[in-house]
């Protein structure tokens, strides 16, 4: 995975204020967000397609680690295909989504582990930036053509503080 992530918001200006940090200099690095407007969202590139067929046949899941001191912390985390322009529904950036709903992540400023199933992602549908326009699900998200994970922070965005380390799929 090469190091493209970048906190965004919806319009054309990339947003950039995410912050790689560490508590003591003997700690790992951490993604640290002091706020978010609604539907910013975190996008991890993974710099081209990753086919994770494999990984979601053998039943791994997501694993990262979140604190916040947000109360009532809820956000959307998808798998998601690139765009192709000109390759009609199959070319739209389809979506395999979860969400962490309200009070999954105490707002306690600790670290907090969270596991999700690979399989409890669903296909929610596909937003084509090109087109402007929302597709609902029709079964053509494919585990072979990842190219992105995002953390989206929804209608509410963020009023405090998250920090996101340790993402792993095992």
């Amino acid at each position: 995975m090469c190091d493209n992530s970048w906190l965004e918001d919806d319009s054309d200006s990339e947003l950039k204020s995410m912050i790689y940090k560490r508590d003591f200099a003997d700690e790992p690095y951490y993604i640290y967000l002091k706020k978010a407007k609604p539907y910013n969202h975190l996008d991890i590139d993974f710099c081209g397609d990753c086919d994770f067929t494999a990984l979601f046949g053998s039943g791994k899941s997501l694993e990262f680690e979140i604190r916040s001191n947000q109360k009532d912390l809820a956000m959307d985390l998808y798998f998601m295909q690139q765009e192709v322009n000109g390759a009609g529904k199959a070319g739209l950036p389809w979506r395999a989504q979860t969400s962490l709903k309200k009070n999954s992540v105490p707002a306690d400023g600790k670290w907090h582990k969270v596991s999700i199933p690979l399989k409890d992602f669903y296909e929610s549908g596909a937003y084509s930036n090109a087109q402007q326009k929302w597709y609902n699900g029709e079964g053509l998200f494919s585990w072979k053509k990842v190219h992105n994970l995002v953390f989206d922070f929804g209608e509410k965005g963020l009023q405090k503080d998250v920090s996101i380390r340790e993402i792993v799929i095992r």
